[in-house]
């Protein structure tokens, strides 16, 4: 039990190191509805304008 506790914190412990130094990492929330009565799918996304910038 000790060892699988040692292992998942070294696995946090570098994801949250490599967070920080690797890359930076961007988020944004996509949301998929589907509207019975009119047969249709709603896909909304929201990001950010400073990630848009930076990629073009």
């Amino acid at each position: 039990m000790r060892k699988k506790i040692k292992i998942v914190s070294i696995i946090l412990l570098f994801c949250v190191v490599a967070s920080f130094t690797i890359h930076k990492f961007y988020v944004s929330v996509t949301q998929v509805d589907y509207i019975q009565n009119k047969n249709r799918v709603e896909i909304t996304s929201r990001i950010f304008i400073d990630d848009l910038n930076k990629s073009s």
